[in-house]
């Protein structure tokens, strides 16, 4: 399972790739916690 996927912050939502959503099977209702953050990017586990 690829757990680096690229999401883009746009009016404060993150837009998870199809294929991410998928194979992690994450729906729109689904909660993600922060695990660290960089100045180059964020980890974060589905809750």
């Amino acid at each position: 399972m690829n757990r680096n996927a690229v999401v883009i912050s746009s009016d404060g939502k993150l837009e998870v790739p199809k294929e991410v959503q998928e194979e992690m099977h994450l729906s729109e209702e689904a909660r993600l916690r922060l695990v660290s953050s960089s100045s180059t990017g964020f980890q974060a586990e589905l809750d």
